[in-house]
């Protein structure tokens, strides 16, 4: 894991690179992730307990940062809106690895479980192959919607604010993704 340490940032200078990156500076953009850096690998290491896990976090932290720069809201400070998109980053590849899908009540679990014959493993890994790629194939977004509520247990009132979808929306495109769920168990 590699650290950078740059110079102190002051308010008024990280105000700018927030404000010519939600215009579509790249560079600047670039200049808050290399400012935050390490701030970054500190959060991730905290959750993940392992230097490789918390590269593969933070890398996966600054892509979401970059695509959800233009939500970043002024009304809390940048290191803390990167600290929890890291968090989340780091949660969600632990829950991934952990590779459980939420279906109704029922509950699959790990394929590598020493309990399973070589065979059920398969069976298993391809039904969680069907059930995400069924989720990718719904509506753009949907799969990481999907993740963020049901393995992610987000509130409903949480993701609206991080996505500005309304929470009717969000609503319709979570029945939608479970419907589309069930049928893909029914008929695989």
């Amino acid at each position: 894991m590699t650290t950078h340490t740059p110079g102190h940032l002051s308010d008024a200078s990280e105000a700018l690179l927030i404000e010519r990156s939600q215009a579509g500076d790249h560079e600047a953009i670039g200049q808050l992730l290399e400012r935050h850096y390490d701030l970054m690998c500190r959060v991730a290491l905290k959750y993940t307990r392992n230097p490789a896990a918390c590269e593969d976090a933070v890398q996966t932290a600054c892509l979401q940062v970059i695509r959800s720069m233009h939500q970043f809201r002024a009304d809390a400070r940048f290191s803390t809106w990167v600290s929890r998109i890291v968090a989340n980053s780091a949660l969600m590849m632990h829950r991934k690895n952990k590779r459980l899908v939420f279906v109704g009540s029922d509950v699959m679990g790990d394929t590598n479980d020493a309990r399973l014959s070589p065979e059920s493993a398969v069976a298993l890994s391809e039904e969680f192959d069907g059930v995400e790629s069924a989720l990718r194939s719904s509506r753009d977004g949907d799969y990481e919607l999907f993740v963020h509520r049901f393995i992610g247990g987000k509130s409903i009132a949480r993701i609206s604010e991080e996505t500005g979808l309304s929470v009717g929306a969000l609503k319709t495109r979570f029945h939608r993704a479970r419907h589309l769920l069930r049928r893909e168990m029914q008929h695989p």
